[in-house]
């Protein structure tokens, strides 16, 4: 449009401008809207705003300039000029810090992020503290205890690669932290630099690796455990060298699945795990603000797809193979309760062991199962609070990571305190 188009309409009260492919605005455009209330700028292709354009418009009072894209900036003094304006409608949150005089703004600020702050609820800046020193300092201990005292014994394996899984987690937990306390004040206008920096991205890709690779550990482990037990006198349960090479395809798989989304292939978008530069809902905008691609919504962003299957599809099939894996291993134990009564052989060994692992196995299950379900459930157009998505992504999802080293020491021990897993 050009400039002064509007020069003679001092009268006008309402102007509507949406779905009209505008690209930028002059910045005369406006001059001569001195009593207009209501501006529509939705649903364009603008993709900048700034002070000299809306300084005309003193009188305005609601502005909806949502559905638009590519609009990235918007100056901090954008709406200095015009204190009269009570109603703001826009696609980020971002854009209603700038105009802090507002009495409704759209969409409002999430359970995770602030004007100020990525954490900008004080339970969940100290939760992910928490978690994040348990995982890191606890999964460190149990690696270099398990290593130095038990690592030749395949359970104690298994478990040295699952507190190595765990440890990465910490890792993520710790540096998502770190990065609110650096933007702390400031974070918002940060928000897609971070989301597309090179931090959040190998964050993202620790925190994919870490679930993943414990999930698949945790199924190999029950599988182990279920084999010793229902075929016991077969010695069908995994060999040491089975085990590493098992572990070591595992841990292959895991990278590769989690690195795969940085590879710059177009299906995945820009920045996959902070996803800049598309219209998410809140449930979906507090993943990406800590970096994690896990699906709960039904929007269909870049890549959606592969978050689905990783998540919730590749999880819920291990987590149905734990499950079916330790009915049988109750059955069994139910079967041959009397026998083990009266007899002690080397399957007595088998039975303790799986019942000192399903202290490890449930947690994981009991934290994982909910999230599928939500998961699922948002995939078929649930409306998840942003409350429950913001505690999943830093309190529940990363919770085993925190409890394991916690239950290794339990089952490390029995009533006499000697070391038996």
């Amino acid at each position: 449009l050009p400039g002064g188009i509007f020069n003679d309409l001092t009268n006008l009260l309402e102007l509507d401008l949406s779905r009209n492919q505008l690209v930028s605005f002059q910045a005369d455009l406006f001059i001569g809207l001195v009593s207009i209330q209501r501006l529509d700028i939705s649903q364009n292709l603008i993709s900048s705003l700034n002070r000299e354009v809306m300084v005309t418009l003193m009188s305005l009072r609601i502005f909806n300039m949502s559905g638009n894209p590519r609009l990235e900036k918007v100056d901090l003094e954008t709406f200095d000029d015009n204190s009269y304006m009570t109603e703001l409608h826009t696609d980020a949150y971002k854009f209603c810090c700038v105009a802090s005089q507002v009495e409704l703004c759209t969409p409002e600020a999430d359970e995770f992020s602030s004007c100020e702050d990525l954490m900008a609820n004080y339970p969940l800046q100290i939760s992910i503290w928490v978690l994040g020193v348990c995982a890191f300092v606890g999964n460190l201990f149990v690696i270099v205890w398990r290593v130095k005292t038990d690592r030749k014994k395949v359970p104690s394996f298994f478990i040295i690669n699952l507190g190595c899984s765990d440890f990465l987690m910490g890792v993520y937990l710790l540096i998502i932290a770190s990065v609110d306390v650096y933007y702390r004040g400031n974070y918002i206008l940060n928000a897609d630099a971070w989301r597309s920096s090179f931090l959040c991205q190998l964050a993202g890709v620790l925190a994919m690796l870490s679930s993943e690779v414990s999930v698949f550990i945790l199924t190999i482990m029950t599988l182990d455990r279920a084999l010793a037990i229902i075929y016991p006198l077969k010695m069908v349960n995994f060999r040491l060298r089975h085990a590493r090479i098992i572990v070591a395809a595992v841990w292959l798989i895991g990278l590769f699945l989690s690195i795969l989304p940085t590879f710059g292939i177009p299906y995945f978008g820009v920045a996959f795990f902070g996803r800049t530069g598309e219209l998410l809902r809140e449930t979906q905008v507090n993943f990406q603000r800590v970096c994690l691609p896990f699906q709960i919504s039904n929007d269909k962003v870049a890549g959606w797809e592969y978050s689905v299957f990783i998540f919730l599809i590749l999880n819920l099939v291990s987590f149905i193979i734990i499950f079916i894996g330790y009915v049988s291993i109750f059955l069994r134990i139910k079967s041959s309760w009397k026998d083990m009564q009266h007899a002690k052989s080397t399957d007595n060994n088998e039975y303790e062991l799986a019942k000192k692992l399903v202290l490890i196995v449930a947690t994981d299950f009991v934290c994982w199962v909910p999230i599928i379900l939500i998961g699922f459930a948002a995939l078929a157009g649930a409306k998840i609070s942003p409350a429950i998505s913001a505690w999943i992504a830093v309190f529940i999802l990363p919770l085993n990571a925190a409890m394991n080293p916690l239950l290794y020491t339990v089952s490390a021990l029995d009533c006499s305190g000697l070391v038996c897993l």
